[in-house]
């Protein structure tokens, strides 16, 4: 299985100086270029059989970016939170996230400290994992 955590940037600066720029040389507007999506790039390079997670921090929307998401990145798992939601996101202690997997099967879980949400996480990857074979 391969869980992508986090992503690690969206957008970089386009122009990149080889030196501290000095503020009174600094521009007034910083231009941004898109980053690659490095899961959505894993694709083409994923061994049969793998299962892929992804997760996706949203501000509105909350469902329809996440289905979108999955859908685009292929994966198997998305976990997506509504990061502006009280109880939820980067600065607290508890979580509540919506689960929705390949079939477009989804699973909400309620607020609960965060481990508590990993271990909910983790049972439902073990569940879209194969049987194991059992050899005579």
């Amino acid at each position: 299985m391969l869980v992508m955590a986090a992503a690690v940037s969206d957008f970089r600066p386009r122009t990149v100086h080889a030196h501290k720029v000095k503020k009174g040389d600094a521009e007034q507007a910083v231009a941004l270029e898109r980053t690659d999506d490095i899961l959505k790039g894993l694709d083409a390079h994923a061994p049969a059989g793998l299962i892929r997670v992804g997760f996706a921090a949203e501000t509105r929307d909350l469902e329809a970016h996440a289905r979108a998401k999955r859908a685009a990145k292929r994966l198997d798992l998305m976990v997506a939170n509504d990061v502006t939601e009280p109880g939820a996101g980067f600065a607290s202690e508890t979580n509540r996230v919506l689960l929705i997997d390949a079939d477009g099967k989804e699973q909400t879980l309620s607020t609960r400290p965060k481990h508590e949400v990993a271990d909910a996480i983790l049972d439902r990857i073990v569940g879209l994992l194969p049987p194991l074979s059992r050899s005579a």
